[in-house]
């Protein structure tokens, strides 16, 4: 990663910003791996959500950065 002095304010602003949000959303794909190594009969549920919040906010920022 670069150091904040290298590149744009804004920028630097919008990395960070999206690093913290898919850390405080994506924790329920690994809360969904370890209910599955549990047998844990949650673990779909877990799965379903986290993967939808993935493929939505990953396409949702994809389709930002390319419009």
């Amino acid at each position: 990663m670069e150091a904040e002095d290298d590149v744009e304010p804004t920028f630097w602003a919008d990395i960070r910003a999206e690093a913290l949000w898919d850390a405080m959303t994506l924790w329920v794909m690994a809360a969904a791996g370890v209910l599955l190594i549990a047998d844990a009969a949650a673990w779909p549920y877990f799965g379903l959500v986290g993967g939808g919040m993935y493929l939505y906010f990953g396409g949702r920022g994809i389709s930002a950065h390319l419009s």
